[in-house]
């Protein structure tokens, strides 16, 4: 039994927080494989809870065929997928923002992972408005943010103007962390339809493409990393936007709801 079990910090990630309580018991994390219920049993809060605070399940979810007007209770497998109960992360390295470890030190003597930080597509601090810090996804599972080992900046120097100049990607990146949030996911055929009529709003009487409107709205650094397909010579870019929580976000923000 754990002698020390406490709360997960305001947006902390799955895996940070068990990295964090297991230490702090002075039992190595071994593997994640099975770690959403086995913390729901140790902490004894409710897995829903777990998942919608600490996980990225919501976010995955956003826009779902399968899940369409569901809330996460009704996820298939909830306690036997395994990105579910690993709690695993949708970005292939783990981030942090420098200035948040020297608040989170300030505030709660140490640092740590957000959630909001691993969210494809956006590569700045939302709070701080700077670039974040890739480092190896191991070090979410073997130490606090402040002892990580840097790897590079997740915004080259080369990029950062376009990147913090451009309003399509402050837009995604307020749709994401939305998304990261959303309980009960939406309906696609929905979504299509708002998007049909924005885009016509914008665009009368044109034939214009999502693709072009894509190239005009975001740095073109940004879509070759995240859309590469489009820079692809001969390739068929599928005009339809397709059922995924990125690419929903990515229209969504190319249109511009906010702007009349």
């Amino acid at each position: 039994m754990f002698a020390n079990i406490f709360p997960a910090l305001p947006d902390e990630c799955l895996r940070g927080y068990a990295f964090r309580l297991f230490s702090l018991n002075k039992r190595p994390l071994q593997t994640t494989a099975n770690l959403l219920p086995e913390l729901a049993t140790l902490t004894g809060i409710k897995i829903h809870k777990l998942i919608h605070l600490h996980c990225h399940v919501s976010y995955r979810r956003f826009v779902s065929d399968r899940y369409a007007l569901q809330t996460i209770s009704s996820h298939e497998n909830l306690s036997a997928h395994h990105c579910v109960t690993s709690a695993s992360i949708p970005s292939a390295h783990a981030y942090y923002c420098s200035a948040c470890i020297e608040d989170d030190i300030k505030n709660h003597g140490i640092s740590y992972w957000r959630r909001k930080h691993h969210l494809p597509g956006v590569s700045h601090c939302a709070k701080h408005m700077i670039p974040l810090i890739m480092t190896s996804r191991k070090s979410m599972t073997s130490c606090y943010p402040q002892n990580a080992a840097p790897l590079k900046l997740a915004i080259s120097n080369e990029e950062r103007y376009d990147y913090f100049s451009c309003p399509a990607i402050f837009r995604f990146a307020s749709l994401s962390v939305a998304a990261l949030h959303t309980q009960i996911t939406f309906q696609p055929a929905l979504m299509a339809l708002l998007l049909a009529r924005r885009f016509e709003e914008l665009h009368p009487n044109t034939r214009r493409r999502f693709s072009e409107l894509a190239l005009k709205s975001f740095p073109k650094s940004w879509l070759i990393r995240h859309f590469p397909g489009l820079f692809i010579p001969g390739s068929v870019v599928t005009e339809r936007v397709s059922n995924t929580a990125f690419r929903w976000k990515a229209a969504l923000s190319s249109l511009s709801f906010r702007e009349r």
